[in-house]
C-alpha cells in the first residue's frame, strides 16, 4: 500500500509523540521532509523505523544513518555530536578521542570514526 505525503506526515506526527529518543525524533522529521521529494523512499524509511522499534536488530548502520539524517545528512556533524557525548562519558580516553576527531572530516571517515566510538561504549576498546 502506497502512502501519500499527508499519510506519512500523520504517521510521523503520531510516532514522534511516543518517541523519547531525540535523535529518532529528528530522524522522523527527516522522513517527513524526505516525503516531499520521494514518497516511496520515505515510506521505506518509515517501515524500517517501525521494524527496528518492534524488533530491534542491533544494526549499527541503521542507527548511524538515522543520526546522520537527523543532522540534515551531515555525517561529520552527526559524528561530532556523538563524539561530544562520548568525550564527556569517557574522559580517560581524551587523547585517543581527540585524534579520532581530527580524522573525521568526510562522510566515510566520520562513519568509520563513529564505529570506533561505538566500540568504546561497548567496552571493546579503551575499556
Amino acid at each position: 500500500m502506497k502512502l501519500t505525503r499527508e499519510q506519512i506526515q500523520a504517521a510521523v506526527d503520531r510516532l514522534k509523540a511516543s518517541e523519547s529518543d531525540p535523535v529518532l525524533q529528528a530522524y522522523l522529521d527527516s522522513i517527513a521532509r524526505r516525503a516531499e521529494v520521494s514518497e516511496h523512499y520515505a515510506q521505506y524509511q518509515l517501515t524500517r523505523y517501525l521494524q527496528e522499534k518492534e524488533n530491534p536488530s542491533g544494526d549499527w548502520h541503521w542507527r548511524w544513518w538515522a543520526e546522520v539524517d537527523a543532522h540534515g545528512g551531515d555525517a561529520v556533524a552527526a559524528f561530532r555530536a556523538r563524539w561530544e557525548v562520548t568525550y564527556r562519558a569517557h574522559p580517560h580516553a581524551a587523547d585517543w578521542l581527540w585524534r579520532l576527531l581530527s580524522l573525521a572530516d568526510t562522510t566515510p571517515s566520520a562513519t568509520w570514526a563513529a564505529q570506533q566510538l561505538d566500540l568504546i561504549w561497548r567496552g571493546l576498546i579503551l575499556g
